[in-house]
């Protein structure tokens, strides 16, 4: 990163300091927000949460200024009016590209590849630019990485045009993008590992909109799940949350061969699918709410001499979880964790997690398959 000025400095220890923090998602990035605004200001902002399958938004994290030009924007503009695919976030993830300014002019844009750049005339360019009411400021955009997948995009807007962003505001937040990346990442493991079996659902949801855009059909369980899904604000004034809407503009957009045709998103009761389809006859969208259901982990032998606080770390283990995970999820350290592991490790004759499931393995599952491959022999 080049020499910062002191402003940037400070929001580069402002977010530093966020990643030794067991920070919420959303609280995670109101601060990661409000971080970036004396270094990088903007009249408004939003970062949302991405799926990474899909490049889809599956959630509104934090925002400022005045949310319904968000939900204009997400309902009117997100994938369907935007000027470039290329410039779209999922076309900005998938050239691998952490930070860009996009202003009215080709030659004043930034940090887009030239390609991208020459695709429009520079009058066409001004022309589509301007047709969606884009901010004569230009806007900002970031995508956020952990372990090779993006998990999170942010937009910043300036209204004027004498307050457009700068090359060194472009390269400063591309400079933080992975610090935010992981910072994020770890946010959505602590909240799943929060999560409890005992508010997961199986049921799955329809909602159906008309040509409008107006609710027609909601069953009770897509309206449950309406609710889980967390930034929904009211549906009887029409506002969905951000998946739902996510979904129909991938529905809608010229670029629905080139992503996925469904995305996923954490609630506090699972995995949900969210899939959108159009009906031949009214022109109608279904929006399919569907539960993943994770597999249901294998009972553990009787024979295992464990206590209750064992079997349970390693019922956490063969989910794959990770020692911090299960630390939050059972309100616990993770020295405790560490501990339970160590003993649990003593009695099976093992040393590892992996030698820990193939003992499971060879106990639970072989012993069903060896009479089996007797019978064949």
């Amino acid at each position: 990163m080049a020499r910062l000025s002191k402003a940037q400095e400070r929001t580069r220890q402002q977010v530093l300091q966020l990643e030794g923090l067991n920070l919420t998602p959303p609280i995670a990035g109101s601060k990661i927000l409000a971080a970036l605004q004396p270094a990088v200001p903007a009249d408004s902002g939003v970062l949302f949460g991405v799926d990474p399958t899909s490049l889809l938004f599956n959630r509104v994290l934090a925002h400022s200024g005045d949310f319904a030009q968000w939900q204009h924007w997400l309902e009117k503009i997100y994938l369907v009016g935007e000027p470039l695919p290329e410039l779209s976030f999922p076309g900005l993830m998938r050239a691998n590209l952490a930070a860009v300014g996009i202003h009215d002019r080709p030659q004043a844009s930034l940090g887009i590849p030239r390609p991208a750049l020459e695709i429009l005339t520079p009058d066409d360019w001004w022309r589509k630019y301007h047709d969606i009411a884009t901010p004569t400021g230009g806007i900002l955009r970031a995508c956020f990485a952990a372990n090779g997948r993006w998990v999170a995009a942010v937009e910043l807007i300036r209204q004027e045009s004498r307050r457009s962003f700068q090359a060194g505001e472009v390269s400063f937040v591309r400079g933080l993008a992975p610090m935010i990346g992981r910072i994020l990442h770890l946010a959505y493991e602590r909240e799943r590992a929060l999560q409890t079996t005992a508010t997961r659902s199986d049921v799955s949801g329809i909602l159906v909109l008309g040509t409008n855009g107006q609710v027609q059909v909601c069953t009770p369980a897509a309206e449950t799940w309406l609710q889980h899904l967390g930034d929904s604000g009211s549906l009887g004034m029409g506002i969905l949350p951000t998946a739902v809407w996510a979904a129909i503009a991938r529905l809608r957009s010229n670029t629905r061969n080139s992503l996925e045709s469904h995305l996923y998103v954490w609630t506090p009761a699972g995995i949900l699918r969210i899939e959108a389809s159009q009906s031949s006859l009214d022109g109608s969208t279904a929006i399919v709410l569907a539960p993943e259901r994770p597999p249901i982990p294998p009972d553990l032998p009787m024979h295992w001499q464990l206590t209750p606080q064992e079997r349970q770390i390693v019922l956490q283990v063969v989910q794959g979880f990770s020692n911090r995970q299960i630390a939050a999820a059972l309100m616990i350290s993770e020295h405790t964790v560490e501990s339970h592991l160590t003993h649990v490790y003593e009695k099976l004759l093992v040393h590892s997690r992996s030698e820990l499931l193939a003992c499971l393995f060879r106990d639970v599952y072989w012993a069903k398959i060896q009479p089996v491959e007797a019978f064949v022999s």
